[in-house]
């Protein structure tokens, strides 16, 4: 789990969670199972044509219902249902929801201790915790920015971000040009 205050010299969500071979491998699987080109599930969501070739694999789905929705949900939803196939006719496999969940009530709970005055400054921005073990704290760590993140060193997206949270040009970030280019 990542936390974060904005804007931050610490890692942001994509110092954390770079796009990796990991993922594009699952969207691959995301296609196959759904019987769509990897160029469909990159769009994130079901157009129109997707739709009529996923209900086509899937003949008791309605096409015009399908049109967009998010693909990850929807191949979710239906690994859920147990009704997705590989191209072997062998099941997929529900992922563990139960996970989502899990890090979903560690956010709430941090977040309730961060607007605390105990929890302004925490140590840590980096917590990784398991669904099959109890917490452990020396889990937390504070992780640094990384070099050549997409977020972090684009200059644009760092003024916006110090517009956004209301901070004065160039205070949290890397952007070297004045906030003031902003309308």
């Amino acid at each position: 789990m990542h936390f974060s205050l904005q804007p931050t010299q610490l890692a942001c969500l994509s110092c954390i969670y770079p796009e990796t071979e990991k993922e594009v491998s699952h969207q691959k699987h995301v296609a196959e199972a759904l019987g769509v080109d990897l160029a469909d599930v990159l769009q994130e969501f079901v157009s129109p044509t997707a739709a009529l070739r996923i209900s086509a694999k899937y003949t008791g789905l309605d096409p015009k219902a399908l049109v967009g929705r998010a693909f990850d949900t929807l191949f979710k939803e239906l690994c859920g249902q147990g009704a997705l196939r590989t191209t072997e006719d062998r099941q997929v496999l529900a992922p563990f929801t139960f996970v989502s969940v899990l890090a979903g009530t560690y956010l709430a709970i941090e977040f309730v201790r961060r607007c605390s005055d105990e929890g302004r400054h925490a140590e840590f921005n980096y917590w990784r915790a398991s669904p099959w073990h109890n917490p452990n704290l020396r889990l937390r760590q504070c992780r640094p920015r990384i070099d050549g993140c997409e977020f972090c060193s684009n200059g644009t997206l760092q003024m916006v971000n110090a517009h956004f949270w209301g901070l004065p040009a160039g205070a949290g970030t890397n952007a070297s040009s004045p906030l003031t280019m902003l309308p």
